[in-house]
C-alpha cells in the first residue's frame, strides 16, 4: 500500500480537494488504473509518469474528436478500476454531469491546463489550471517562477503532492522529462528558453515513435539508473529525421501564402498553408518568413492549428469560436467529417453518400 503521510502536506495546496478520495483508494502498484490521455507529446507525459508507477495500467490515447466520446465509455467502465485518470483532455459540460452524477466519480481524478475547461473545477474530481500553479516542481528551471503549466506538470505535482513520485526508480530524469514536456507544450521553449532545440528534438522523437512505443519506452528510461532522456539510439533516428523534415519544410515553404484574415471586424496578417506533419518546425519557418504577421495557420486536413506571431494576438478566443481551444499563444479546432465532405462535394460539384 502506498504510505502516504496526510500530516505533512500542505493543505493550501490546489490538490488539497483530491485528500479524502486519495486516502479512502488504498491504491498499491498494482492497482487497476485506467488513463485517458491526449495523442500528443503532453498527453503521453502522464502515461509515462503512471506506467513507471502502476504495473497494470491501460492507456488509451484520445484524439480531439473522440475524448469526450471515451470519457463518456469510460463512466460505465470505471468498475473495472481502482482510479481512472483524465490528462490533457476535457468533457462536455453534458459528461461532466454524468460523471458528477455517477457512483464512480469517486474514482476519477482529472488533471488538465487548458483554460476552455476550467469550468471543470466546480467538480470535486477535477483540476483544471492554466496559469502559473504555486510551488510547482518547474520553477526551479525557470529565473523566476512564470513557467506555464501542462498536463505532464500537474500530473508530475500531483504524485509528488501525494507521496508517488517516491516509486519512480529515476526520480530526477522523470523531473526534468516532465519539465522538457511541459515547456514544449506551454511553448516556454521559445518564449522563455529562447527555442533550445533540445525540446523541439523530444517532441520530434515522440512522433517517430508514436504514443504507445514512446510510453513505453520512456517509462523503462525513468525506472533505470543512468538512463537519457535523449541517447544514442534517439540520436540516430533524429539524425535521419532532420535531413527528411529539411526536404519537407523546404518543399511546403513554397506553398506558403499571406493573407489579411477578418473575424468580427478585427483584420489579421495572416500566414497559411496544408500540412499533415512537421507543424512545430513549419510553425518557425512562418514566423520567420513573415515577422511582421500576426497569426500564421496550418490546416492538416484535420485541423487548423494557429499560432501568434504577434504575442498580443491570443489565438486561443479565435480557436474557442470555432468550437476549439488551446493557449493563448498557441491553440485549435477540429475540422469535423461533415465540413471535410463539404469541400468535396464542393470540389467535385457533387454528393457524397456514406456506405
Amino acid at each position: 500500500m502506498f504510505e502516504l503521510n496526510f500530516e505533512e502536506l500542505d493543505m493550501l495546496s490546489p490538490f488539497e480537494k483530491f485528500k479524502d478520495k486519495i486516502e479512502k483508494s488504498n491504491l498499491k502498484p498494482d492497482s487497476k488504473i485506467l488513463l485517458l490521455t491526449h495523442n500528443d507529446l503532453d498527453g503521453s507525459g502522464p502515461a509515462v509518469l503512471l506506467k513507471s508507477i502502476f504495473s497494470k495500467i491501460e492507456i488509451i490515447h484520445c484524439s480531439n474528436n473522440s475524448m469526450d466520446r471515451e470519457i463518456m465509455k469510460s463512466i460505465y467502465a470505471a468498475n473495472k478500476y481502482n482510479a481512472v485518470f483524465v490528462t490533457d483532455i476535457s468533457c462536455s459540460r453534458e459528461t461532466a454531469e454524468k460523471i458528477n452524477e455517477h457512483y464512480n466519480r469517486k474514482k476519477y481524478y482529472l488533471l488538465d491546463h487548458h483554460r476552455t475547461a476550467e469550468f471543470l473545477n466546480e467538480y470535486d474530481w477535477a483540476f483544471v489550471q492554466s496559469d502559473h500553479i504555486k510551488d510547482t516542481f518547474i520553477d526551479e528551471y525557470y529565473k523566476e517562477p512564470i513557467g506555464k503549466p501542462s498536463a505532464t506538470s500537474i500530473t508530475f505535482d500531483f504524485l509528488k503532492y501525494y507521496g508517488l513520485t517516491k516509486y519512480i526508480k529515476n526520480f530526477s530524469l522523470a523531473k526534468e522529462l516532465a519539465f522538457m514536456i511541459s515547456a514544449y507544450d506551454s511553448w516556454d521553449w521559445v518564449n522563455v528558453f529562447e527555442k533550445d532545440p533540445k525540446f523541439l528534438d523530444l517532441n520530434t522523437v515522440f512522433w517517430i515513435y508514436q504514443p504507445e512505443i514512446f510510453d513505453n519506452i520512456f517509462s523503462k528510461k525513468i525506472s533505470e539508473e543512468g538512463a537519457k532522456i535523449l541517447d544514442k539510439r534517439e540520436n540516430f533516428v533524429l539524425m535521419l529525421e532532420k535531413g527528411r523534415n529539411e526536404n519537407y519544410i523546404n518543399s511546403k515553404r513554397e506553398s506558403f501564402k499571406k493573407c489579411v484574415l477578418t473575424i468580427d471586424d478585427v483584420s489579421y496578417k495572416a500566414i497559411y498553408c496544408f500540412a499533415d506533419s512537421h507543424t512545430p518546425e513549419l510553425f518557425e519557418v512562418m514566423k520567420t518568413d513573415f515577422p511582421e504577421g500576426d497569426i500564421a495557420i496550418i490546416n492538416t486536413g484535420s485541423k487548423l492549428s494557429f499560432r501568434s506571431i504577434n504575442n498580443d494576438i491570443n489565438v486561443e478566443k479565435l480557436a474557442r469560436k470555432l468550437g476549439g481551444g488551446g493557449h493563448i499563444n498557441a491553440s485549435g479546432f477540429p475540422i469535423s467529417s461533415e465540413l471535410q465532405e463539404e469541400y468535396m462535394e464542393k470540389l467535385f460539384k457533387g454528393t457524397i453518400s456514406l456506405i
